[in-house]
């Protein structure tokens, strides 16, 4: 009696043990599987690097005046804004009010 008592806290424990480890593994594999189902991005930061190579090559040197004469017509059409505002409000003006003097 006393030795199939100690058999079954033996194979008690076996069992707890064992579904111990198969919980284990299950995680592990789940881990395994979440990483290897993954898209694979290899091509898309290839692609990124090639387009970064290729803008390293572009000069910006004319930027500035560039971007100044692209938006040259917004910003005209601001500066009519803010002098009609000035205009009504009465407040004198001198000078343009797109420059910020600097101090």
């Amino acid at each position: 009696m006393a030795v199939n008592k100690i058999a079954d806290v033996n194979v008690s424990e076996n069992l707890k043990t064992l579904r111990l480890l198969h919980q284990i593994i299950m995680i592990v594999v789940a881990a395994i599987l979440a990483f290897a189902l993954r898209p694979d991005r290899s091509g898309e930061y290839k692609d990124a690097l090639d387009e970064l190579a290729a803008l390293r090559e572009v000069s910006f040197g004319g930027w500035g005046a560039f971007i100044s004469e692209r938006y040259k017509a917004e910003q005209d059409s601001n500066t009519k804004i803010v002098k009609s505002i000035i205009r009504l409000s009465g407040v004198p003006i001198g000078g343009n009010p797109r420059r910020i003097p600097s101090s």
